[in-house]
């Protein structure tokens, strides 16, 4: 009987821990919409759908000669976490695209962005995609399955927008944002928006509306104010993400007693400049890409920036009166109950 309970026992230890994995390899669908030949920048979304929660990922595109990509941005569902791709220095017309998080995403939607021109002698070609099975993977550290399927390359525009396309993009998918405004300035042949002719005015802000139909875009001042609020919600999701929360904490409070000011809030017009020239110096002095964005917006822009990293950084603080008054609670707390317990105990002494 013993032995008989034993055997059990083994075949138990080996068949759970076989069946938990087994049940923990869920899967998602990954695609992306056709690609038309045209001299144009476009934005190609890689999409995710079915996702049963993911929290790292690695994906490698490889691309048929005609095809140039530019530039990899994040999508909607990425805008958390670390992101990284081999665009700058790939071979064989692959590149990888890695990104991981703290915890699950899900919901479906773009996973990152790519920016690109087909040539003709692409057509009938295809963008293969495949991943990694070691680096894919949910916050339980299991695996996560994707069922990748190429994209196209077609002569003329032939398919819609996925609906994919068309999920609600909040004002916190800055760099999807950010991605699709640089290319329609690209493909008028202008760096910035202040660039854009007056007679190409019309035909930017339609472009910009049909990738964007969830904001309210009706003039050239919209798409500014939805550019320089990406590039903002980016450099702060940005800093946070490679900066320890409070590094930045005791980095701005150098800055702001070292411009005499009490309370950041305090800052007037007159310190403005001097808050922000300090915050590139010292709060982003190891991170020149951030530097550079941060360089490219107006002051009051640049504050705003300050103001949002400070905030973020230092939300769960308590102030130093109330954390005085909670440690003199605790004590008072503790000297009481010791004194009740000491008081029940000699009564119960008295009474035997």
């Amino acid at each position: 009987m013993k032995r008989f309970l034993f055997l059990i026992l083994i075949i138990c230890l080996l068949v759970i821990p076989l069946s938990y994995n087994c049940s923990a390899v869920e899967s998602a669908s990954i695609g992306g919409n056709d690609i038309t030949v045209s001299e144009n920048v476009q934005t190609v979304p890689v999409f995710i759908s079915h996702n049963p929660g993911i929290m790292g990922y690695k994906i490698t595109v490889e691309y048929p000669d005609g095809v140039n990509i530019s530039s990899i941005s994040r999508g909607t569902v990425c805008q958390k976490g670390n992101f990284n791709t081999t665009l700058e220095n790939h071979l064989d017309n692959k590149i990888s695209v890695v990104w991981n998080n703290t915890e699950n995403i899900t919901g479906d939607g773009s996973l990152f962005v790519l920016s690109l021109t087909a040539k003709k002698e692409a057509i009938n070609k295809e963008l293969k995609i495949t991943y990694s099975k070691e680096d894919t993977f949910n916050e339980n550290w299991q695996d996560v399955a994707l069922f990748c399927t190429g994209i196209n390359i077609v002569d003329s525009d032939t398919t819609d927008l996925t609906t994919a396309l068309k999920d609600a993009i909040s004002d916190k998918d800055y760099d999807y944002i950010k991605t699709i405004v640089e290319n329609e300035m690209s493909n008028l042949g202008a760096q910035t928006i202040g660039e854009i002719k007056e007679e190409d005015h019309k035909k930017f802000i339609d472009g910009v509306k049909s990738m964007l139909p969830d904001f309210s875009i009706e003039s050239i001042d919209d798409i500014k104010g939805i550019y320089i609020d990406s590039i903002k919600n980016g450099i702060v999701s940005t800093t946070e993400t490679l900066i320890d929360k409070q590094t930045i904490a005791d980095e701005i409070k150098e800055i702001l007693n070292e411009a005499n000011i009490k309370n950041i809030d305090d800052i007037n017009d007159e310190k403005t400049s001097e808050i922000n020239s300090l915050f590139s110096q010292k709060v982003l002095k190891d991170e020149k890409d951030l530097q550079d964005e941060f360089g490219s917006l107006d002051e009051a822009s640049k504050l705003d920036v300050v103001k949002s990293v400070y905030a973020d950084a230092t939300q769960n603080e308590s102030p130093k009166s109330y954390r005085w008054i909670w440690i003199v609670s605790v004590i008072i707390t503790v000297i009481a109950v010791s004194v009740a317990i000491l008081i029940i105990k000699r009564k119960r002494c008295k009474i035997v």
